[in-house]
């Protein structure tokens, strides 16, 4: 199953047996534009933004700069960020643990940013 929403994220998470659990929002909704859902992967906290088209998908993601400590006009301080996208769906995992930024690159793709 190919991943284009958050739908279908988290259907191909669930059925490669991870755990999931909504943790509720991101706190960056006025950032990234759109209602965000945070949760957890395996006890990871992960964050996913979902739009409404793909071309505000793309808008988006073509705002973050290539360092990703700015999106659009905004400036965030966060560690160790690491931007996925795939249809309409951007995830934003911040760490370092292989094992979820190797889940996410093969759900997603490679990172967008940092790059």
């Amino acid at each position: 199953m190919v991943v284009t929403d958050y739908d279908s994220f988290t259907d191909v998470l669930g059925s490669a047996g991870h755990t999931i659990r909504v943790a509720g929002r991101t706190g960056l909704e006025d950032i990234f534009g759109v209602r965000g859902r945070a949760m957890t992967i395996d006890g990871v906290r992960v964050m996913a933004f979902e739009y409404p088209t793909r071309f505000a998908f793309v808008e988006l993601r073509t705002s973050v700069s290539k360092d990703a400590y700015m999106v659009g006009s905004a400036i965030i301080d966060w560690t160790r960020p690491h931007l996925y996208g795939a249809g309409t769906l951007i995830a934003v995992y911040l760490g370092n643990q292989a094992v979820m930024t190797r889940t996410l690159e093969q759900l997603l793709g490679p990172q967008f940013a940092p790059r």
